[in-house]
Formats: C-alpha cells, sequence, structure tokens
C-alpha cells in the first residue's frame, strides 16, 4: 500500500488541519451532521439519504460567498493536494478556506437552483464539471466569466488538470489567476 492509499478517518483529517479547515456545521443541525467513509457507502445511497436532509454540504464558511463546485468519487470534499491547491490560490486573492464553500458534488445532488438559496454565492467556480449535471443549463467556456442570477460565474478544467506540471498546467494556471483576479476585482 502506498501513500496515495492511505484512507485517513475524517476526524483525523480535522485534527491535522484545525487551523486550515473549516467545515459550516450551522447549515446542518448537529444531530444530523455525521462524516461517514466515502468508501463505505454506495454513491446512490449517499445521494438518497442527503436527497432526505436537503441541505448542502460544504467544506469552509462561506464568509465571502465563494463557492467552488468540485468532483471527487472518494473523497468527503476533495483530496489534500488539491486542497493544498486551493488553499494557495484562495492565499494568493488574499482569502482563506473560511471565506468559501467548497461543494463536492460526487457526494450529494446540488441543484443551481437550491445551491444560490442556501448559500447564496455572488461568485461561483466550477471545476472540471458538466453544468448540466447541476441544472446550470446555459452554454459556458472554461475561464470565460458570466453573470447568472446575480452572481459571476465562471467554469475550469478539473483540479487535477490545473494542478500539474509542465507548460500546460502553468498555462492553465494562469488563466485560473486572471480569472480569479477579475471576479474578485483583485
Amino acid at each position: 500500500m502506498g501513500l496515495n492509499d492511505i484512507q485517513l478517518p475524517a476526524q483525523t483529517v480535522v485534527d491535522l488541519y484545525k487551523n486550515l479547515l473549516c467545515e459550516d456545521d450551522s447549515a446542518v443541525p448537529s444531530a444530523k451532521l455525521k462524516v461517514e467513509e466515502p468508501t463505505k457507502l454506495p454513491k446512490q445511497e449517499a445521494i438518497n439519504r442527503n436527497k432526505a436532509t436537503e441541505q448542502i454540504s460544504f467544506l469552509g464558511k462561506n464568509l465571502m460567498q465563494l463557492v467552488i463546485l468540485v468532483d471527487y468519487d472518494n473523497e468527503v470534499y476533495l483530496p489534500e493536494n488539491q486542497l493544498n491547491f486551493i488553499g494557495n490560490i484562495l492565499k494568493a486573492c488574499k482569502m482563506n478556506l473560511a471565506d468559501v464553500a467548497i461543494v463536492n458534488v460526487n457526494k450529494q445532488t446540488i441543484n443551481i437552483r437550491e445551491l444560490s438559496r442556501q448559500l447564496n454565492p455572488q461568485n461561483l467556480v466550477i471545476f472540471g464539471i458538466d453544468t448540466s449535471s447541476i441544472n446550470f443549463n446555459r452554454q459556458l467556456t472554461s475561464f470565460d466569466i458570466i453573470t447568472y442570477d446575480e452572481m459571476q460565474v465562471f467554469t475550469a478544467p478539473s483540479l487535477d488538470q490545473l494542478n500539474q506540471e509542465g507548460e500546460e498546467g502553468k498555462l492553465l494556471k494562469s488563466k485560473l489567476w486572471l480569472c480569479m483576479k477579475k471576479m474578485l476585482n483583485l
């Protein structure tokens, strides 16, 4: 078993990153807040359970109303290296994880209207997700910022594609940085 195959319990991750990770438990009553290992739940069962609660689960506190959508099958939110990548992007924008809401669409059914109602984003960044899967029925080109329902939105390739070495990775990162600067008026 390699280091990349180690599955840490969610509480261990929280303990390790208590100064970096923020989870908003005000959106979910504490009696219903239950973190489970993603490998122990079949995908459909996790989706059905989240439909019943109808609360969108996210990492962060959404203080700046910036919502980030990701899609990771075997993670509660996203892998550690991608979390570090987002942390570095936010740091460059003079923000931190408490300022955003990171939503893993693989673990719950997300609808753009419900996302807007619950999280009230001013800005939405969609990483590597087909927008029709969240009922966002507007055609988007990567790194093209549009205004939709009083929020600024752009799509980008997956974090795995962005966070790669080489010229392609550098080009994608620079496009992401330019979009973030424009969206956040930096």
